[in-house]
């Protein structure tokens, strides 16, 4: 059996895995000797020589390298050798392959967090705010699904407590709940909802039971200041002073009207 004692940077290893005695000038695989995360490779060429010492970065053998993406959700852990991640990481792995060279895995680790949208309201309707970034939504009230409700804004027809499920790169979240009291019976034949209100020129709108057909803007006085075609459910007022204003909305039967609030 061989033992190997080497010094190596300036400091002196001790193997602690020996070699079977065979015919000597064969390559021998040994352990990390100089502890700097790889196996070291030693020849020998005959019993009388000393051992030669080798990186495997050298011609004796060529280390193998992989990378592989690993995105996790919020709250879950991964794990990637011994340990588990629950963060953000680069980790390295190695291991050794049949030819006795590393194998070095690097492992890109990518979370995706939570980004907390808030469900707020209005007397008449409830929405998931800033839910630009998200994929698929499910509204719930008292923990049962609201059926055929997929949309960022919903229009409660019962009192109780309301939240959203929505889905962000496939990862699914949760919202906080908000307790909704319905006032008075609902509008079965149009409702519409317009939000943010107050603004900073950018406005949602969110309509049921009829199709919209032209808007309008007006000042208090009457002035019609802003005019259009519903072809969008984004309305861009940003070029308007601030002020409050009349936002009318035609339909094949009616004119709806509301007081909407642009910010400087």
């Amino acid at each position: 059996r061989l033992h190997v004692l080497t010094n190596q940077k300036g400091k002196w290893f001790k193997d602690s895995l020996v070699a079977e005695k065979s015919s000597f000038g064969h390559q021998l695989t040994l352990a990390d000797f100089d502890q700097d995360g790889d196996m070291d490779v030693f020849t020998v060429s005959s019993p009388s020589d000393n051992l030669s010492y080798f990186e495997n970065l050298t011609i004796n053998c060529k280390r193998s390298y992989s990378n592989q993406a690993i995105s996790i959700c919020d709250g879950d852990s991964v794990q990637v050798g011994k340990n588990y991640y629950r963060t953000a990481a680069t980790v390295v792995d190695s291991s050794i392959s049949s030819s006795g060279c590393d194998s070095i895995a690097i492992y890109e680790i990518d979370v995706n967090t939570d980004p907390k949208l808030q469900v707020k309201g209005t007397a008449d309707f409830i929405y998931l705010a800033n839910a630009g970034q998200v994929d698929s939504i499910k509204w719930f009230l008292d923990g049962k699904e609201v059926n055929a409700a997929k949309n960022d804004t919903l229009f409660p027809t019962q009192t109780g407590n309301y939240y959203a499920e929505y889905e962000v790169n496939g990862c699914l979240f949760t919202s906080n709940t908000l307790y909704h009291t319905l006032v008075g019976l609902p509008n079965t034949e149009m409702q519409i909802a317009v939000y943010p209100n107050p603004t900073m020129g950018i406005v949602n709108v969110v309509f049921e039971g009829e199709e919209l057909f032209e808007y309008r803007l007006l000042n208090l006085q009457g002035k019609e200041i802003v005019v259009g075609r519903m072809n969008t459910n984004l309305l861009d007022f940003s070029a308007v002073e601030g002020g409050v204003y009349v936002l009318e909305f035609s339909s094949s039967k009616r004119i709806l009207t509301l007081l909407i609030s642009i910010l400087e």
